[in-house]
């Protein structure tokens, strides 16, 4: 049984008009309480329940009915249900060769009847292929780095004794906003871990110039918008000027505060936000605080590094190239009549380190983007008011596209991307690369 849904009424108010076998012309409206008592003999215990409802519309008690082990969960998991999954998932390749071998190894497909009756072999061994190691790039950082570049090895570095390519504006108008109690998050504890903040941030190249912003204790239970506003209202400004930042601090890892801190501080505070876990108060890490600068920096309008110049030049063979990504994020499975949500980023630098974004409501679980036309001409314009120059190329990579629908994303959107080029000046044609 497959429920496609459950009765509006309890079982014992439910009725359908029901011919008895064992009287054959006699019709009578009978409950489906009532109807299982008299064709099987079987008194419900819960009644006052509603039925589940399978194909053909035939409904069944929900106490005689049982749920199958091992059942695929379609629906959204839960923070806990996503974080073991992660970490399921996340093994290493030697790791993952040897379950798959050992798995093979024990169903021993080879020696199946059935398969060898097909003429068919299958090797317990893994398909070998040519491949080969990239060199790692050079990445650059501020002059006053030590050194100012370095090749990262093993796909890993740290910020150790270095400093941002370029700073953001300079931190002014900022306040701590704390979700959690006071036990969790002692004041003195807040001001320490600010302290250090701001001397890795100062020591990292990024200007901090009021030390000591605003504490305030919020209610994470209570309208988070209204807790972020009196934030933003203890900040000491003059007349015009604006917030520039809120670091709100989180009692757990919760997703739902999460996302209403990000929806208040981007459709209706227009502020910059910053969120961190409470537990990283307690204990100031240098790694911690270098990695909060790094994201405060790119927020306030700065770059933390960059490629060399002559490697991208040398890249894009010396023209102006425009990089635009576009990707489209589906409800979750059992969401019903929300939206997609098509997001285009592009870069606005010669270097591809600055990005603007472009969000498109679209039909649900639509994988085509309309007015993708739109998006290109704000990010065309977007590059040539940062590099007053128009693209001469344009690198498009297209994500989320099945085999199957390739041919049709690609033919539908490349044809919107020169539709926009040339809707931004006539006979204006650039190369484009469609990536996907």
């Amino acid at each position: 049984l497959t429920a496609k849904g459950m009765t509006a009424k309890a079982l014992d108010k439910e009725s359908f008009e029901w011919e008895d076998p064992n009287n054959p012309g006699s019709v009578e409206n009978i409950t489906i309480a009532r109807y299982f008592q008299k064709r099987y003999n079987i008194t419900l215990r819960y009644p006052f329940l509603p039925g589940l409802v399978g194909r053909r519309n035939s409904i069944f008690p929900i106490e005689m009915c049982e749920i199958v082990d091992n059942q695929r969960f379609k629906g959204k998991l839960d923070e806990k249900q996503t974080a073991d999954m992660v970490r399921f998932a996340c093994q290493k390749p030697s790791s993952n060769m040897e379950q798959i071998c050992s798995v093979l190894n024990q169903l021993n497909l080879g020696s199946a009847p059935t398969v060898s009756s097909f003429g068919l072999a299958i090797p317990t061994e893994l398909s070998k292929v040519e491949s080969r190691i990239l060199p790692a790039p050079v990445i650059n950082y501020g002059a006053a780095s030590r050194p100012p570049s370095m090749t990262p090895r093993d796909g890993a570095w740290n910020m150790r004794d270095k400093c941002v390519l370029s700073s953001g504006k300079p931190l002014r108008h900022w306040a701590v906003l704390i979700l959690a109690n006071r036990n969790m998050v002692p004041e003195n504890k807040a001001q320490n871990f600010i302290s250090t903040l701001v001397q890795i941030c100062n020591q990292t190249g990024y200007p901090i110039e009021n030390p000591r912003p605003v504490i305030m204790y919020g209610n994470q239970n209570a309208d988070i918008g209204n807790e972020m506003r009196a934030a933003c209202k203890n900040i000491r400004m003059r007349p015009g000027e604006a917030p520039q930042l809120l670091l709100v601090v989180l009692p757990s890892t919760n997703t739902q505060v999460y996302q209403m801190v990000k929806n208040s501080a981007y459709t209706t505070l227009g502020v910059h936000t910053q969120c961190m876990q409470a537990k990283h108060i307690q204990r100031p890490n240098p790694q911690y605080c270098a990695n909060l600068c790094l994201k405060i920096n790119v927020k306030l309008g700065g770059s933390n590094q960059s490629l060399p110049a002559a490697s991208m030049q040398q890249m894009l063979h010396r023209k102006p190239t425009l990089f635009l990504g576009c990707d489209v994020t589906h409800p979750a499975p059992g969401e019903q009549g929300k939206p997609s949500i098509a997001s285009v980023v592009g870069s606005t630098d010669f270097m591809g380190v600055r990005y603007a974004a472009t969000l498109i409501q679209l039909p649900s679980r639509q994988e085509l983007v309309e007015k993708l036309q739109e998006a290109i001409v704000r990010h065309l314009k977007l590059f040539f008011k940062g590099t007053r120059t128009k693209p001469q190329c344009i690198v498009f990579y297209r994500d989320g596209v099945s085999e199957t629908q390739f041919a049709q994303v690609r033919d539908r959107e490349l044809l919107e991307i020169q539709r926009a080029c040339a809707s931004v000046e006539a006979g204006y044609s650039p190369e484009i690369t469609f990536l996907a």
